[in-house]
């Protein structure tokens, strides 16, 4: 019988509030397979029904099911689709696959309902295992039952060995038109050579590879018939290689295609912006106003850095979005003080940007997971409990007044949220959601403005609306 794969991306939050990206996680593997003569189906769970998924999967000859997991809520819809298709299907083969699952291996690999975990990069396992007669084992893939000591891993492999099949999808639902540009999220390379101690990419061992020049160029053409003029890079590290970047930029310039990335602080100087054509935004991971805590996690970045390209990005006419980073295992008050001040500090240099300060969340096998464990913590045990995990949360035993932390998140969400951006706008939010955000704006741009994080009623009663609102939803 021929070998016929569907790919699922699961939901990847409880209320999704804005326009889907590329699910690339799946369309990469889909294409690679498909490529092998494959026959291959794809669904993305953020814009097509259960139903539909299901009753594909029940009137055809499905042999294997992939999904795609991320921590957090994405576990927990990938739980639910696997069990229904194990219930009505009991003969297809369910392979998980993605971050968690290489992460957190052990956490999935007694379940009824997943068949095999592949870890790491799933191309070249999934295709052996599609292939194979389930028998004899398969690099980067551990059987239900089996044992983390018995993983043989997968090397890296030639990303130019992967050509994207857009088929498989369909691209006009992943088009966003914002500021009057035909937007899309786009892939160029994997991994990071940085190994700051807090990221998956420290736990992975991973490097940083990319499709050649040519190789990029002859995928952005693919794009290009789908009118595209902005692109959304969503690279773990775009500028490991400033050559390779300068180059993809010129055929980004030639294309007349604008574009946004994740760059690290200290690469954004004048001398690269020159060389980095056509970028308009950048996404920085400046993690925290603390020196101390930068040198501990390992950032290898200054916190002058961080103001230098604020600087830069305003005097250039760019935006910028500032990711932080508050609660980690090491961390003190002070060092939060510290962090919010630099907040404040980048607003006073660079106006219009965007900035966002998240709850640490501890991954599996990183150094500061384990600094956190030596804390009190004590992981999610269940699959279950790994897909309750996110930031908000903030269940770490070290932080004793966990709402204030949760206020400081909130209200800098909230306050930071514009309407102008292309990236976290209010106008590429769903409508249904617009009042509300604009509400909780007002609140949170007054408690900014007095440094007020005490008594958070009103985020209080946002949880409870939200959870209700997932009541509804089921």
């Amino acid at each position: 019988m021929d070998q016929f794969c569907v790919l699922i991306y699961p939901k990847t939050v409880e209320i999704e509030i804005s326009h889907p990206d590329v699910p690339y996680s799946i369309l990469f593997l889909g294409s690679y397979l498909k490529s092998h003569g494959i026959n291959v189906q794809l669904f993305d769970q953020r814009i097509t029904s259960n139903r539909e998924i299901l009753q594909f999967i029940e009137s055809n000859p499905i042999t294997h099911v992939g999904l795609s997991t991320m921590t957090g809520p994405q576990i927990i819809y990938a739980i639910d689709l696997s069990k229904k298709i194990r219930q009505h299907r009991p003969d297809i083969k369910i392979v998980w696959g993605g971050i968690h699952v290489t992460v957190a291996t052990g956490s999935a690999l007694k379940r009824d309902f997943i068949d095999y975990v592949v870890y790491g990069e799933g191309e070249e396992t999934l295709l052996e295992l599609i292939k194979s007669s389930g028998k004899e084992p398969v690099k980067g893939a551990l059987r239900r039952d089996d044992s983390l000591e018995n993983l043989v891993p997968r090397e890296f492999m030639d990303m130019d060995r992967i050509s994207l099949d857009w088929t498989l999808i369909d691209p006009q639902k992943y088009i966003s038109v914002r500021d009057g540009l035909r937007y899309i999220s786009f892939v160029t390379s994997r991994g990071c050579s940085f190994k700051c101690q807090y990221c998956y990419n420290s736990v992975t061992n991973s490097r940083w590879r990319s499709w050649s020049v040519k190789k990029v160029r002859q995928e952005i053409e693919k794009i290009l018939e789908f009118d595209i003029s902005y692109i959304s890079f969503m690279d773990d590290n775009l500028a490991v290689n400033t050559k390779w970047l300068s180059e993809v930029c010129k055929i980004l310039e030639e294309k007349n295609i604008s574009w946004y990335g994740d760059l690290r602080a200290n690469m954004i100087t004048n001398g690269n912006m020159e060389r980095f054509k056509e970028c308009t935004m950048v996404f920085i991971g400046a993690e925290s106003g603390s020196q101390r805590v930068l040198d501990d996690i390992q950032k290898n970045i200054k916190v002058e850095d961080i103001f230098n390209a604020a600087r830069v990005l305003n005097e250039r006419g760019m935006k910028g979005t500032f990711s932080w980073i508050i609660g980690f295992p090491q961390e003190t008050r002070d060092d939060v003080m510290a962090t919010i001040n630099a907040v404040r500090r980048v607003s006073e240099i660079m106006p219009a940007a965007v900035q966002r300060l998240k709850i640490f969340s501890p991954y599996p096998g990183s150094n500061l997971y384990k600094k956190t464990i030596e804390k009190g913590y004590r992981p999610p045990a269940t699959l279950e409990e790994w897909g309750r995990y996110t930031r908000e949360h903030c269940d770490l035993p070290y932080i004793k007044n966990p709402w204030w932390y949760k206020c400081i998140s909130y209200v800098t969400f909230f306050n930071f949220y514009r309407q102008t951006d292309i990236i976290g706008s209010i106008g590429s939010s769903k409508p249904i959601f617009r009042p509300v955000i604009a509400v909780y704006k007002f609140s949170s741009t007054f408690r900014w403005r007095l440094g007020f994080f005490s008594l958070p009623l009103e985020f209080m009663l946002l949880d409870v609306l939200r959870k209700i609102y997932m009541k509804i939803m089921k």
